[in-house]
C-alpha cells in the first residue's frame, strides 16, 4: 500500500523501530521509537519485563496521544470538534 502510495504521489509517513526497513525507506517521514523488543537485532542494554511488542505499543500511544494535541494546538481545534470529524475517519 505504502509503494502504491508514493506512486501516485502520496506521502508515508512511518513511526517504527527499524529506521532501515523497506517501509522506512518509503516514508517521507520516520519517526523512530527505539524501546527494547525481541524483534529488534540492536545491541540495547536496556531490557523490559514486558512480553514482546508491548513497551513500543505503549510508547506509539503516547506518542500519537501527543502528536494529536500538539495538531489540535496547531490548528486551533478543541477536543469536542475533533471528536465530530472522528467518525468520518473509520
Amino acid at each position: 500500500m505504502a509503494q502504491s502510495a508514493v506512486e501516485n504521489g502520496g506521502k508515508v509517513g512511518v513511526i517504527t523501530i527499524f529506521p532501515e526497513s523497506s517501509l522506512a525507506r518509503l516514508a517521507a517521514c520516520v519517526v523512530v521509537i527505539p524501546p527494547p523488543t525481541p524483534k529488534s537485532q540492536r545491541e540495547n542494554p536496556e531490557t523490559s519485563i514486558q512480553p514482546m511488542g508491548s513497551l513500543f505499543e505503549q510508547t506509539l500511544l503516547v506518542t500519537l496521544d501527543v502528536m494529536a494535541m500538539m495538531l489540535m494546538q496547531k490548528l486551533g481545534q478543541t477536543s469536542e470538534q475533533m471528536f465530530r470529524l472522528h467518525p468520518n475517519l473509520e
